[in-house]
Parts: C-alpha cells; sequence; structure tokens
C-alpha cells in the first residue's frame, strides 16, 4: 500500500510525461470517507457516448449515483473523447466496490503474467476496493474502440501514476479484473494496454532539446544533398541549417527572376501597341494591323524565350 500522491507530486508526473490534462475545480479536497491507500490503477469506461461534456464530469466527480447509495466522486480522473484527462479527485473514490481479494494480491506482487494475459476474478470476496484503487473513467461506449486520443491519454496517465508510485504496468488493471460483476473498460485489451504501458516506461517521457541540443542539430550533417546541386561530390550531406538556407536564397533568385521576366513582359506588352499604333499610321492602303501585331508579338516572345531559356 502506499499514500496517495500529493497534489503537487501528481502534478509533477503528470507534467513529466505530458499528460494533456485540465484539474477540476476542488481536485485537491474531494474524497469519499474512509481514506484510499492506493495498491493499483483501476481503468473504466462510463459506458455512455463520447463525450467531454461538463454535466458528465459534474456526474462523475460530484453527483455521482445517489440513488443507488454511490455518491460521487466515482473516479479520480476522466478522459473525454478529445484525449483530455480531467483530474477529480486525489482522495477516496467509489470506483472500485467490492471485488476478488486474490486480484489485488497479484497486484501488489505484480506476480502474475498481466503481459500476455488477464486476470480471470472469481466472486467478490471483500468489500473495500475503493480503499485500495484509484481509478479512471474513459468517457467512451466500451462496445466501440475508444478515440485514438483517449488511448494515448490513457497510455500516459498509467504511465506517469506508475512511475510516481514506483510501481509497472502490471498495477493497472480493468475493472473485470477486479470484479467478475463487470466487463469494463469494454473492448480495451488489458494485456496489450499493459504492454504498451511497459514499452512507454522503458523508452521514458520525452525530453525538451536544450537550446545546445537544437544549435547542434540544426549544425549536425544528416540530409542528403539535392542530386542536381553543383556540391553533390563535395559535400553529399548537408546540415539541416544549410537546406533552409539553401531553400531561401533558392526563392530570393526565382523571385527576382520571375520579377524580371514580368517587367520585361510589361515592355513587350507596351512595344507591342507601339508598333501597333504605327503601322495603323503608314499611309498607303488597308493593312491587316491585327495579323501583323500578332506576328510581331510571336516573334518578340521567341526572342525573349531564348533569353531565359537558351537553347543547347
Amino acid at each position: 500500500m502506499a499514500n496517495p500522491l500529493s497534489d503537487t507530486k501528481l502534478r509533477s508526473v503528470l507534467d513529466k510525461w505530458d499528460v494533456n490534462y485540465k484539474l477540476y475545480p476542488g481536485w485537491t479536497t474531494r474524497t469519499r470517507p474512509g481514506g484510499v491507500s492506493p495498491n493499483g490503477f483501476v481503468i473504466h469506461h462510463s459506458g455512455g457516448p463520447y463525450t467531454h461534456s461538463d454535466s458528465y464530469l459534474e456526474f462523475l466527480f460530484e453527483t455521482g449515483r445517489p440513488d443507488e447509495g454511490i455518491p460521487g466522486p466515482l473516479c479520480n480522473f476522466a478522459i473525454d473523447d478529445l484525449g483530455v484527462c480531467h483530474v477529480g479527485s486525489i482522495g477516496r473514490t467509489n470506483n472500485a466496490g467490492p471485488g476478488f481479494l486474490k486480484t489485488k494480491e497479484h497486484v501488489i506482487a505484480e506476480d502474475y503474467p498481466g503481459y500476455t494475459s488477464e486476470l480471470n476474478p472469481g466472486s467478490d470476496d471483500y468489500n473495500n476496493g475503493n480503499e485500495f484503487y484509484w481509478g479512471v473513467e474513459i468517457m467512451y461506449p466500451g462496445t466501440l474502440a475508444m478515440k485514438p486520443a483517449q488511448r494515448v491519454t490513457a497510455v500516459l496517465l498509467s504511465s506517469a501514476l506508475m512511475d510516481g508510485y514506483g510501481w509497472t504496468g502490471l498495477s493497472s488493471i480493468g475493472h473485470r479484473e477486479h470484479s467478475s460483476r463487470k466487463w469494463d473498460p469494454g473492448q480495451l485489451n488489458l494485456a496489450t494496454f499493459r504492454t504498451d504501458i511497459k514499452a512507454k516506461l522503458a523508452e521514458g517521457p520525452d525530453v525538451p532539446l536544450s537550446d545546445a541540443d537544437v544549435v547542434k542539430n540544426w549544425s549536425q550533417d544528416g540530409i542528403v544533398d539535392p542530386p542536381d546541386s553543383l556540391t553533390t561530390s563535395t559535400n553529399p550531406l548537408w546540415a539541416p541549417k544549410s537546406a533552409l538556407k539553401e531553400l531561401l536564397v533558392g526563392r530570393v533568385h526565382l523571385e527576382t527572376s520571375v520579377k524580371a521576366v514580368d517587367d520585361k513582359v510589361d515592355k513587350l506588352q507596351l512595344d507591342v501597341a507601339a508598333l501597333k499604333a504605327a503601322v495603323a499610321a503608314i499611309p498607303g492602303g488597308a493593312t491587316d494591323v491585327d495579323a501583323i501585331a500578332t506576328a510581331v508579338a510571336a516573334k518578340l516572345a521567341e526572342s525573349l524565350e531564348l533569353q531565359f531559356n537558351p537553347k543547347d
């Protein structure tokens, strides 16, 4: 058994593992009578629609099911359909209920093959599961797969808690492994889920790059030089900063070339107009001014094409 993580420690591990979370008002003081000494973490599904509604969070963290003798909070965390983890309580919650004692013993000892199979509990034989587990409600129906963002957050949240308590992925279980009365968390394969937690814990949290690392990465060769580059034979690998510089320089050259072409086209249009007017002013009878202007324009365009794209 362990003392529940303090509010400061919890926020620290959530930040460390880059969990996308929000703090629900009253999360540091909301609890049920009797206290909690967590042995593990229980995954639930809400059984309702995919949602991120405030009213459903109020139901999970505050109202609960008082007509059934199960007032809130019903869980410590809730993961909505956008992948946001809402933190509602660091105290005791009505999330686990009666369960199978042998499951709790396996979770404490972390001695079961939970990365390849699920626990199959017998009939409930103890009543105080709420004293020994923190729990999360994933806000999805269970008959369908959870949203990808929900699953990512569920793995990160579980990894953060395992790290904070010093546990392995074997301390994360589904509600159906705690009690045969339940089928939570729906379609989630718990062996695969624990394997993902194990892999994430082995990988470790994402660590922001330092300023020195950023400079090093931008200056380190690793990008293959374009095959038509003039430096391929002498400098086959570029640093990212060099590639970016080349792109920017190339853009400037391209903009300059386009501007030069635009200027010449504008001048060409003026020359054609002036030529058309001059031809029209020639005395001596009818002249097909449009045909002459078209022919002259074609010749000028051909000359311009040769100037900018000379033939080999």
